[in-house]
Order: structure tokens, then C-alpha cells, then sequence
């Protein structure tokens, strides 16, 4: 897929639990000067569908894909269906922001926000088939600031789990939170990481890469609890996936070992051999040919700076789609959603 580049990073071991695994993926800080979390300051929204930050750094700033703020404030909880970019200091009204609180009303105050959720994969993904790529309908260039259009597919994933049909996300992580906290527990941030690979039962369904180890610590915990964690809850409720468990055994060969040496080699190999399994499925993703979103787009032109693009893409012949940030030639940021 164009702009994806993958080949810089080293492939940890597998990380799992039940029907999720992890791979950790390994590489340097990118050279391309950024802010950092601290830097930014969330003021709130000033109108349904926008949000509003600072970047208080020289250097600009990437809000990751799927930014969410919920919150208990009498106000309509927010997202960034896109990832967005914050020009160095500088105030940005980001108008392409969705509600994900249908029945609330009123404005949220940032100075009350300590942190931040992602959106489900399953919700990111449906923004991206039916409103961005969408089969035989105006895409949503149309009409980039439709505060709504979470909505259906908020409800859709979640009307089964939590017997109401609303676009109200908060019902879904008020009821289902300390199951998705699980996830945390499970999985862990290694020295050096910048990403990983996501597979549910083998599959995978998710690429994610930060800009810096310190960015990757900072989204991780949301995008493992929140994004795929809820992915995991969503299938098991409804019957369309194995129950998740906490820990599932290693499925390995031992008969053949004689020794603790010998089960230890056992163990490596497997380990290797998972690893050179996904190598080879990470170069089939690479080769494949891709659709992007027109540069000329406001939302491209408005997330980009200086040498910094945004891209948008999608696999031609499969229901793939990604975000990428790139400076010059570089890959500094990428969301890949299978």
C-alpha cells in the first residue's frame, strides 16, 4: 500500500491472550521534530462537531485517529474520526469532529478533561467504508462537517450489548469498562516500541504506528482498551468469536524435548516462526495497490503542514483502509484498519 513502509521496524514476540495477540513492532524515534502530549491543551468544543486545542510547541502536533473525550460534564461527548494535525503554536477549531452522545446537549469544558478514549475499531471502520470510501454514494467531502454521522454506526455496534439503540458510546464503556481494563493487564508497552500488529483468532485487524516510543505510551492503553478491546467484547457478546480468556497455552511441540535447553529452543522456534509468519503477511499488505483521497480535499489540506502529509488510502481490492502521516518520503504516523 503506498506511504505504508514497515521495513525499519523489528518484530517482537507475539503477546497473547484468548483470541488476542500482539505483536510488538521496534524502532527509533522518527528524526522529524514534533510536540509532545504536554504541549497540547484541549479547551473543549465550541459547537456541536468541533474541538478545540492548542499547540503551545514550535513544532506541530499529531492527535491520533479515533481521539475521544467522554466525559460526565452536561455536555455531548466528542470525536475525531480522523487524525489531526495541530500546527505549531497555533488554536485550531477542528470542524470535522463527530457527537457520540446523541440525547446529551451542551458544550464540554476542556479544563475538566484529563484524558482521552479511542473510538472502537468497529465505529472507525464503518466511518471509513461508509463516509469517507463509500460504495455508490457521495463520499464525505459532501459534507465534511455532519456532526452526526457517528450516530447509526455508534448504535449499530453497540445496540445488542446494551439493549438500547443510541448513539450514546458512553453506554457502552459504562457498562463493559472493568472487562475492557482487562486488556490492559494483558498486554504490555516494551522499551523501544513504536507500534504493533493486532490479530483477533490469527486475523489481523489493526496496524498501528507512533511517531516516538513516549507518543506509543501515552495512545496505547486507549487503543488496546478502547479500540481493539472493545472489538473482542463486541464479537464475543453476539456469538461471533470465542470467548476472550486470560491466558490461553502455548501451543507447541515438546515431544521431541529432552531437556530444559531443549523445551527452551522448542519455545524460541515457535516464537520465530510466528514471527517470520508475519513478516511475510506485512509484505502482502505492502504490495497491495491503493485508493487515496484527492490532496486537494480540505480535510488533507488542513491536516498537512510544511513537509508533512496527510494521506488517507484504502486498499484497492479489499476493505482495508489507513491513515498516514508522512515528512517528505518518511512514515512518521500510520492507522491501518483491516
Amino acid at each position: 500500500m503506498k506511504y505504508i513502509n514497515l521495513s525499519e521496524f523489528q518484530v517482537g514476540r507475539k503477546q497473547q491472550a484468548g483470541v488476542m495477540s500482539v505483536y510488538p513492532l521496534f524502532a527509533e524515534d522518527v528524526k522529524t521534530p514534533l510536540a509532545k502530549f504536554e504541549d497540547i491543551k484541549f479547551h473543549g468544543t465550541s459547537g456541536y462537531g468541533t474541538m478545540v486545542f492548542t499547540n503551545r510547541s514550535e513544532h506541530p502536533f499529531i492527535l491520533p485517529t479515533g481521539y475521544a473525550i467522554i466525559t460526565k460534564q452536561l455536555a455531548q461527548d466528542h470525536a475525531l474520526p480522523f487524525a489531526s494535525l495541530l500546527a505549531p503554536e497555533s488554536k485550531r477549531h477542528i470542524h470535522e469532529a463527530c457527537c457520540i452522545q446523541q440525547t446529551q446537549g451542551g458544550y464540554i469544558d476542556g479544563s475538566k478533561v484529563k484524558s482521552f478514549f479511542i473510538l472502537p475499531l468497529y465505529i472507525r471502520k464503518k466511518h471509513f467504508e461508509q463516509t469517507v470510501f463509500p460504495r455508490g454514494k457521495n463520499p464525505l467531502w459532501e459534507s465534511p462537517t455532519d456532526f452526526a454521522r457517528l450516530w447509526e454506526h455508534i448504535s449499530d455496534f453497540q445496540s445488542k450489548l446494551v439493549k438500547r439503540n443510541e448513539g450514546n458510546l458512553v453506554l457502552f464503556f459504562n457498562k463493559f469498562m472493568e472487562q475492557l481494563t482487562q486488556f490492559n493487564a494483558e498486554f504490555e508497552v516494551l522499551d523501544g516500541q513504536r507500534g504493533a500488529v493486532v490479530l483477533l483468532n490469527d486475523k489481523i485487524v489493526g496496524i498501528e504506528i507512533a511517531p516516538t516510543h513516549e507518543y506509543w505510551k501515552t495512545v496505547w492503553n486507549s487503543l488496546i482498551r478502547d479500540c481493539y478491546g472493545s472489538e473482542v467484547i463486541r464479537l464475543t457478546m453476539q456469538n461471533l468469536i470465542e470467548e476472550f480468556q486470560a491466558s490461553q497455552e502455548l501451543t507447541v511441540d515438546f515431544s521431541g524435548c529432552d531437556s530444559i535447553k531443549a523445551i527452551e529452543s522448542a519455545i524460541e522456534k515457535h516464537y520465530q516462526k510466528g514471527i517470520q509468519d508475519l513478516k511475510e503477511r506485512l509484505e502482502d499488505i505492502g504490495r497491495l495497490e491503493t485508493i487515496e483521497v484527492d490532496g486537494s480535499k480540505d480535510v488533507i489540506r488542513n491536516n498537512s503542514f510544511g513537509n508533512i502529509a496527510y494521506h488517507i488510502v484504502k486498499a484497492k481490492d479489499a476493505d482495508i483502509y489507513g491513515e498516514v502521516y508522512c515528512d517528505k518520503d518518511s512514515m512518521i504516523y500510520c492507522s491501518l484498519l483491516f
